[in-house]
Protein backbone atom coordinates (compact mmCIF):
# COMPACT_ATOMS: atom_id res chain seq x y z
CA UNK A 1 0.00 0.00 0.00
CA UNK A 2 1.01 3.03 -1.12
CA UNK A 3 2.34 5.59 1.71
CA UNK A 4 0.26 8.78 0.39
CA UNK A 5 0.89 12.50 1.59
CA UNK A 6 -2.84 11.72 3.35
CA UNK A 7 -1.94 8.80 5.18
CA UNK A 8 1.15 10.02 6.32
CA UNK A 9 -0.96 13.13 7.72
CA UNK A 10 -3.49 10.78 9.24
CA UNK A 11 -0.57 8.44 10.69
CA UNK A 12 0.94 11.82 12.08
CA UNK A 13 -2.87 13.07 14.06
CA UNK A 14 -3.38 9.13 15.25
CA UNK A 15 0.76 10.36 16.65
CA UNK A 16 -0.05 12.92 18.30
CA UNK A 17 -3.40 11.92 19.66
CA UNK A 18 -1.44 9.19 21.08
CA UNK A 19 1.35 10.50 22.57
CA UNK A 20 -1.13 13.15 24.13
CA UNK A 21 -1.76 10.88 27.08
CA UNK A 22 -5.01 11.66 27.92
CA UNK A 23 -6.01 7.76 27.40
CA UNK A 24 -4.20 4.74 26.57
CA UNK A 25 -2.49 4.54 23.31
CA UNK A 26 -4.34 1.10 23.39
CA UNK A 27 -7.24 2.96 22.96
CA UNK A 28 -6.94 5.43 20.26
CA UNK A 29 -8.32 4.06 16.99
CA UNK A 30 -7.85 4.84 13.62
CA UNK A 31 -11.35 3.88 11.76
CA UNK A 32 -12.86 1.58 14.08
CA UNK A 33 -15.40 -0.17 12.65
CA UNK A 34 -16.08 -2.44 15.69
CA UNK A 35 -18.92 -1.86 18.59
CA UNK A 36 -16.97 -0.73 22.03
CA UNK A 37 -17.48 -2.30 25.69
CA UNK A 38 -18.28 0.55 27.32
CA UNK A 39 -17.09 -0.78 30.66
CA UNK A 40 -13.71 -2.09 29.33
CA UNK A 41 -13.05 0.51 26.40
CA UNK A 42 -14.19 3.93 27.68
CA UNK A 43 -12.72 6.60 27.87
CA UNK A 44 -11.30 5.85 24.38
CA UNK A 45 -10.67 8.05 20.86
CA UNK A 46 -11.31 7.49 17.53
CA UNK A 47 -9.81 8.95 14.15
CA UNK A 48 -11.99 8.92 11.26
CA UNK A 49 -11.03 11.26 7.86
CA UNK A 50 -14.89 12.64 6.14
CA UNK A 51 -13.59 13.72 3.53
CA UNK A 52 -10.86 15.15 1.33
CA UNK A 53 -11.63 18.27 -1.40
CA UNK A 54 -9.18 19.21 -4.14
CA UNK A 55 -8.65 22.48 -5.83
CA UNK A 56 -6.44 22.08 -8.43
CA UNK A 57 -5.35 25.92 -8.62
CA UNK A 58 -2.06 25.90 -10.95
CA UNK A 59 -0.16 24.14 -13.08
CA UNK A 60 2.20 22.22 -10.44
CA UNK A 61 0.48 21.30 -7.24
CA UNK A 62 -3.47 20.59 -6.21
CA UNK A 63 -4.06 22.21 -2.61
CA UNK A 64 -6.62 19.61 -0.92
CA UNK A 65 -8.67 20.23 2.21
CA UNK A 66 -8.42 16.59 4.35
CA UNK A 67 -11.67 17.08 7.05
CA UNK A 68 -10.86 14.12 10.03
CA UNK A 69 -13.11 14.02 12.69
CA UNK A 70 -11.87 12.86 15.95
CA UNK A 71 -14.11 11.48 18.51
CA UNK A 72 -13.48 11.02 22.09
CA UNK A 73 -16.44 8.42 23.51
CA UNK A 74 -16.61 8.83 27.60
CA UNK A 75 -19.26 7.75 30.25
CA UNK A 76 -20.59 9.13 33.34
CA UNK A 77 -23.12 10.82 35.38
CA UNK A 78 -22.24 14.19 33.28
CA UNK A 79 -20.30 12.84 30.34
CA UNK A 80 -19.60 16.17 28.95
CA UNK A 81 -17.78 17.21 32.34
CA UNK A 82 -15.97 13.64 32.11
CA UNK A 83 -14.61 14.55 28.28
CA UNK A 84 -13.71 18.11 28.80
CA UNK A 85 -10.13 17.59 30.12
CA UNK A 86 -10.19 14.98 27.85
CA UNK A 87 -11.00 17.75 24.69
CA UNK A 88 -8.80 20.49 26.03
CA UNK A 89 -5.81 17.78 25.68
CA UNK A 90 -6.74 16.38 22.22
CA UNK A 91 -7.06 20.30 21.33
CA UNK A 92 -3.99 21.64 23.34
CA UNK A 93 -2.18 18.49 21.73
CA UNK A 94 -3.31 19.28 17.75
CA UNK A 95 -2.38 22.67 17.71
CA UNK A 96 1.34 22.58 19.70
CA UNK A 97 2.13 22.13 16.00
CA UNK A 98 0.27 23.66 13.01
CA UNK A 99 2.06 22.13 10.28
CA UNK A 100 2.20 18.60 11.75
CA UNK A 101 5.91 18.59 11.33
CA UNK A 102 5.42 20.15 7.78
CA UNK A 103 3.57 18.12 6.47
CA UNK A 104 0.44 20.57 6.48
CA UNK A 105 0.47 24.50 4.90
CA UNK A 106 -2.54 25.13 8.02
CA UNK A 107 -5.03 23.19 10.57
CA UNK A 108 -8.08 24.40 11.79
CA UNK A 109 -10.47 23.34 14.08
CA UNK A 110 -13.98 23.78 12.63
CA UNK A 111 -16.35 21.72 14.82
CA UNK A 112 -17.60 20.05 18.04
CA UNK A 113 -20.99 18.06 18.89
CA UNK A 114 -21.99 16.50 21.36
CA UNK A 115 -24.00 13.49 20.87
CA UNK A 116 -25.51 11.50 24.29
CA UNK A 117 -26.77 8.18 24.90
CA UNK A 118 -29.15 7.40 27.62
CA UNK A 119 -28.79 4.25 29.78
CA UNK A 120 -28.00 2.90 33.04
CA UNK A 121 -24.12 4.63 32.34
CA UNK A 122 -24.65 7.97 30.52
CA UNK A 123 -22.17 8.26 27.50
CA UNK A 124 -21.17 10.62 25.33
CA UNK A 125 -19.16 10.84 21.64
CA UNK A 126 -17.68 14.31 21.66
CA UNK A 127 -16.70 15.10 17.91
CA UNK A 128 -14.30 17.34 17.07
CA UNK A 129 -13.53 17.98 14.00
CA UNK A 130 -10.42 19.56 11.93
CA UNK A 131 -9.90 21.10 8.26
CA UNK A 132 -6.14 20.26 7.57
CA UNK A 133 -4.60 21.82 4.55
CA UNK A 134 -2.30 20.30 2.40
CA UNK A 135 -0.03 20.56 -0.96
CA UNK A 136 0.95 17.54 -3.61
CA UNK A 137 2.18 17.79 -6.84
CA UNK A 138 -0.15 17.66 -9.94
CA UNK A 139 0.84 14.69 -10.63
CA UNK A 140 1.79 13.52 -7.40
CA UNK A 141 0.04 11.41 -4.43
CA UNK A 142 -2.63 11.96 -3.15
Amino acid sequence: MANTKREQILEAVLAVVKAAGVVPSTKVFRSRVNPFSADKMLPCITLEPTSDKPNANNLARIDWNLSIRITIWVQGDVPDQVADPIIHSVHTAMMADETLGGLLVAMNPTNLTFEFADGNHPQLAAHYEFDLNYHTLLQGDT
